[in-house]
């Protein structure tokens, strides 16, 4: 059963890149929060937040539809790469709008001296670097070159690692205005050279708009914009409720869910397309390959859970002075990789399935949980209390999607 996953080489292989873009991903955090201490670093995960959450808005689910759309045969790639790009052009605007609009509102709580068309223009940056280098892995996940994938996502944490050395440790700067008008440069240029790098790769995109998958796409958006709004929506919140110091120690802890992600992530990417080839032959058949998945999904979680945990008590060390009590929202974070891992099969199964409408709803469900359970936990436990609504969520999820799948495949062998 786990020949059909093509074990292990070709995962390590994926996963060697993955995980050397984790761990670039907390370097360049580590010499961020560093330089600029608690308090911008609370300003910073604000804006990172949110621009993380509306992102996903950016492209209607266009660049999420093209590895069903490749997979399946029902488009070229020059149609399928044209769809991406045709939505992505006419929904991002309004996208950004919606981010600029939260990121005032979210901000207005602390004494900014920064200019907010900075501030605008940093939230534009990073998601359209957010929505390239989505659209740029799918592609290669479509064709099945997971390494490719791993690797851009690779290059891409590099560049902004070594924008972090360049301006905070040999340029000297540490303002928060001046790092935000850096990576707002920065992500723009690195969106554009991934767009070209895939046209020349696989072909010159078919500008037009695929209609058939403008549905499918939009219900994969909700999806992400609630599995994003899981990881970044308790930040926002909690800069209504704390002060930004407060937030940037809770940013800080919960930072090292980039490596729990990440390990999901691509797992999740690795089998996501057998998932639809096997649903084309029975429920049975899906089945089979899910629980094929679920072991090696899962033990992925854990080990993303240990190294978060073990991480955590290095955390002082890494962002410096002032960030009293990172450690244990780090080690309270650790805990949401595994349950997040168990999610993956059941969630890609119900798509596999079609039933995309029933996998929204138990994510929107869980949104709604999870900013009940924030505004609790904080009001009884501090920003502590943010870190155990998350991990209930992710418990709470993991739970409903597996319920359902069994409900509907409940007889097969």
């Amino acid at each position: 059963m786990l020949a059909q996953l093509k074990l292990p080489r070709r995962l390590l292989a994926s996963l060697g890149g993955a995980g050397g873009a984790a761990v670039l991903q907390v370097l360049a955090f580590a010499l961020t929060s560093r330089a600029l201490g608690p308090e911008a670093f609370g300003v910073l995960s604000v804006i990172f937040a949110t621009s993380i959450l509306f992102s996903s808005l950016g492209a209607m689910g266009a660049d999420l539809t093209i590895v069903r759309t490749v997979s399946r045969g029902t488009a070229t790639f020059s149609k399928a790469w044209g769809h991406v790009l045709s939505v992505t052009a006419l929904a991002f605007p309004v996208a950004w709008l919606a981010a600029v609009a939260l990121g005032y509102v979210s901000l207005s709580a602390f004494d900014l001296s920064i200019p907010f068309w900075l501030i605008a223009a940093a939230i534009a940056g990073e998601m359209l670097i957010g929505r390239a280098v989505s659209s740029g892995s799918a592609v290669y996940v479509a064709h099945e070159m997971m390494v490719h994938a791993s690797v851009l996502e690779f290059v891409v944490v590099a560049l902004r690692a070594i924008a972090a050395v360049l301006v905070f440790y040999i340029w000297g700067v540490t303002d928060l205005s001046v790092w935000l008008g850096v990576i707002s440069v920065q992500a723009v240029l690195t969106a554009v050279a991934v767009a070209v790098i895939v046209s020349r790769r696989f072909g010159v995109p078919q500008m037009g708009i695929i209609r058939s998958d403008l549905g499918f796409g939009v219900l994969l958006m909700l999806n992400l914009f609630m599995q994003m709004a899981q990881s970044n929506l308790d930040k926002i919140l909690l800069g209504q409720m704390v002060p930004a110091r407060d937030v940037g120690i809770y940013s800080a802890g919960t930072r090292l869910q980039l490596l729990g992600n990440m390990g999901n992530l691509w797992v999740a990417r690795m089998y996501h397309p057998g998932y639809f080839k096997s649903a084309l032959e029975s429920p049975g058949a899906l089945q089979s390959y899910m629980r094929a998945c679920v072991p090696v999904t899962l033990l992925v979680g854990l080990i993303s859970a240990a190294v978060m945990a073990a991480l955590a008590f290095a955390l002082p060390l890494l962002v410096g002075e002032g960030f009293d009590g990172v450690t244990e929202v780090g080690l309270v974070i650790a805990l949401v990789p595994p349950f997040a891992a168990l999610q993956i099969p059941a969630a890609d199964a119900l798509t596999a399935l079609d039933r995309q409408r029933l996998r929204t709803q138990v994510y929107f469900a869980a949104l709604v949980f999870m900013v009940v359970a924030i505004w609790a936990g904080v009001s009884a436990l501090g920003m502590i209390g943010a870190a155990w609504a998350l991990v209930l969520t992710a418990i709470g999820t993991a739970v409903a999607l597996w319920m359902l799948f069994l409900k509907l495949v409940p007889d097969a062998p």
